[in-house]
């Protein structure tokens, strides 16, 4: 039986969670702990919050919590999980929390930081490898623009015993040094390919690359290729108990399981399951480059000079409010208001209107141009140029066009 909090529970773990993260998120007597048994398997399917964004299925044991909506924060070579302080080998498109840079801090996940997203209490930071797209008849490297969705959701089976993220855990997911294709049978994360013009039948986990859902179902014109990571549900905690933020390599300290199965002893504190899908708009660079140069996956690259889509990676740091992704785990079932879920106002504005959100960024990036490119920016050293000073505020981005302003801000409160 899940244990009950009081509001004033709650509300203590989102004033003082500095000070739980620093000794890694939560103390030993609130983590949930798994219960055995199966579960039946699943349809996966995703789409917009109260209107089939996340449709719910009365016989599907997965919840959907939230698909949050995420536009493009910056494009950088930045990566503050692999490279601390300084700059990354390779270009990222980087989604969520302003405050991203080359180092993230418990304070630059909390509020009043904005975010590129829609949900305002979720200050998560996402991000992937850039895609481009090489014009022989210029000799140029051509930036794909680029979205994405994350999808939170929770096997009905266990809701119990689910925990939020700690603030600051971080992940990362897929291999950024891989450039030949997986063969099969060989482990792997679960980081795949997909099209969205021909989903659900391209949606496999058996495409580890792009050639492998072409050679199958073609590819469709006018649509973008989605990079779909699979993050780990349960992972490892200390010797008192509490989940581990982290791990030399970013990834040990995580780890998957079986739909039907309970976390393993060695990684006891279940988070959500949590899908991003990065969606590179192939349809978009028909306004610069041929059709026929975008359609030949023969010059598609990602940023780390992988021309396959075996490399594909994924980071993720958490910036949730513990407390509101607490209490969204029990009441939100595909964010809908019926069911009391305090997220919903975050869903009341069309999704083109949520797409067109831009954010000032609060830290300097890297002084360098990202597109196009006579040659892709790749460092082994990680070296960096100088910084690029913020712009004035007089000009920086407003969160919304003026056109697309929601007429009030979302507001949200905790039980």
């Amino acid at each position: 039986m899940r244990r009950i909090r009081s509001f004033k529970s709650l509300l203590c773990v989102a004033l003082n969670v500095g000070l739980l993260v620093t000794s890694t998120a939560a103390s030993h007597d609130r983590i949930r702990t798994p219960e055995s048994g199966d579960i039946d398997p699943v349809n996966d399917n995703d789409g917009p919050v109260n209107d089939n964004d996340m449709p719910v299925n009365d016989y599907d044991p997965i919840h959907p919590i939230v698909a949050v909506r995420l536009p493009p924060l910056v494009t950088a070579r930045l990566d503050p999980i692999v490279n601390p302080g300084q700059c990354s080998s390779h270009v990222h498109s980087v989604f969520g929390a302003a405050s991203f840079g080359d180092t993230i801090t418990d304070a630059d996940l909390m509020d009043p930081i904005e975010t590129s997203g829609n949900v305002v209490p979720n200050r998560s930071l996402y991000w992937a490898p850039s895609m481009y797209i090489y014009d022989p008849s210029t000799a140029l490297y051509y930036l794909v623009p680029t979205h994405a969705r994350a999808y939170y959701r929770v096997q009905n089976r266990f809701k119990d015993v689910t925990n939020p993220f700690p603030l600051n855990f971080r992940v990362v997911i897929g291999d950024a040094n891989r450039k030949t294709r997986y063969y099969p049978g060989e482990e792997r994360d679960n980081v795949y390919w997909t099209q969205r013009g021909k989903r659900p039948d391209s949606n496999s986990q058996d495409h580890s690359s792009w050639g492998e859902f072409i050679a199958s179902h073609g590819l469709d014109a006018g649509t973008f290729i989605e990079m779909k990571t699979v993050y780990p549900e349960c992972v490892a905690v200390d010797a008192y108990g509490r989940p581990l933020l982290d791990s030399p390599d970013h990834r040990s300290h995580v780890q998957y399981i079986r739909r039907q199965q309970p976390c393993p002893p060695e990684f006891p504190y279940r988070v959500p399951m949590l899908d991003i899908e990065f969606r590179y708009e192939l349809d978009k660079m028909w306004e610069t480059l041929d059709p026929k140069v975008v359609q030949n996956p023969q010059n598609w690259f990602l940023s780390t000079g992988d021309r396959t889509g075996a490399g594909a990676h994924s980071d993720f740091i958490s910036g949730w409010n513990t407390a509101v992704l607490d209490e969204a785990i029990q009441t939100c079932v595909g964010g809908n208001a019926e069911n009391g879920c305090l997220l919903s106002p975050f869903f009341q504005q069309p999704r083109n209107v949520d797409m067109q959100k831009r954010v000032a960024l609060l830290k300097e990036m890297p002084h360098e141009v990202v597109s196009p490119l006579k040659e892709l920016l790749i460092y082994p050293d990680a070296s960096c140029p100088e910084p690029r000073p913020l712009p004035p505020p007089s000009q920086r981005p407003t969160a919304y066009p003026t056109t697309a302003a929601p007429s009030v801000r979302p507001t949200y409160s905790l039980r």
